[in-house]
């Protein structure tokens, strides 16, 4: 049976299976000490825990400091959501790698936002991606790192054979190291005016593409 697995190689100081989704003011839920990405009108960006919020201000913290930001200054504010596991066991993925290091916990936050998915999929710590890597490399399994910089789209590849897709944060996409270790480098085709998607929309995309040519 063909195996179709993701390794979730991200950046060192940030590595999970979490996207981000825009949210209104307004409706920041100020019960859940979240983790925000603000974006601020002059295109600086400030990424942490939410501490508090008001009518006025919000306030985070990063790395033991908070810092305050104010509404009028807020261009956009994104909520990390765990959305990815629920739509690898629709789309049949046999599995997800992880690092173990600076990676989130699977808690009872990720049971509710995968909708139980976490507990119909294997999902791997590793404390080395590249160890990983290697390893699925020995059993034959194509390693398909997911990047702008590839020089193929994911509807030129044929995924029919055993696969693992290697999907970067972001921020800073899949790094060097892991590329220089891929059989191939794929990139979605998107609409020049958009410099990336989020890694949940890239992950559906590459996900039910592979469906399709598998005819499941």
């Amino acid at each position: 049976m063909k195996k179709i697995i993701y390794i979730f190689a991200f950046s060192i100081l940030f590595q999970s299976c979490f996207s981000y989704k825009t949210v209104e003011y307004n409706n920041i839920d100020t019960e859940k000490k979240q983790t925000l990405r603000i974006q601020k009108d002059d295109r600086t960006k400030i990424k942490g825990k939410l501490v508090s919020k008001d009518d006025n201000k919000i306030i985070i913290s990063k790395s033991g400091e908070n810092q305050t930001v104010m509404q009028e200054n807020i261009e956009e504010i994104r909520v990390k959501k765990f959305s990815i596991i629920r739509t690898a066991v629709a789309s049949n993925v046999d599995g997800i790698v992880i690092p173990q290091n600076n990676s989130a916990p699977v808690n009872s936050d990720v049971v509710k936002t995968s909708s139980g998915g976490v507990f119909k999929i294997p999902i791997a710590r590793v404390s080395n991606i590249k160890d990983a890597i290697l390893h699925f490399n020995s059993l034959e399994i194509n390693i398909i790192s997911l990047s702008e910089k590839g020089d193929k789209t994911i509807y030129d590849y044929n995924f029919k054979e055993s696969n693992a897709i290697i999907m970067g944060s972001e921020e800073k996409g899949v790094s060097k190291s892991v590329l220089s270790l891929s059989n191939d480098i794929l990139k979605i085709p998107i609409n020049s005016k958009i410099d990336s998607l989020n890694v949940s929309s890239a992950f559906s995309i590459v996900s039910f593409e592979i469906i399709r040519q598998r005819n499941f």
